[in-house]
């Protein structure tokens, strides 16, 4: 694995992806924002996002964001 980009984030973060070209770092954080960042590391723009959402992709364009949730499931077994 090559490390692609190092980020001085302020928020903690539960995902990332980095665009196809490279020129843009989105950062998915634990306060239901997606963080956009810079080729050189600066915070360019934050989208809001449902706190519930736990993953981040990079589209097939640039104005293109998957976002993804994670279904929970109860494993706490059957019956009361």
């Amino acid at each position: 694995m090559t490390v692609a980009r190092t980020l001085t984030l302020e928020e903690t973060p539960v995902d990332g992806a980095l665009q196809r070209a490279g020129n843009i770092s989105l950062c998915l954080t634990d306060k239901g924002e997606s963080a956009v960042y810079t080729p050189d590391g600066k915070l360019n723009d934050t989208i809001p996002v449902d706190k519930s959402v736990d993953s981040i992709k990079a589209g097939p364009r640039e104005e293109i964001l998957l976002l993804g949730e994670q279904q929970k499931q109860d494993r706490s077994g059957c019956g009361p």
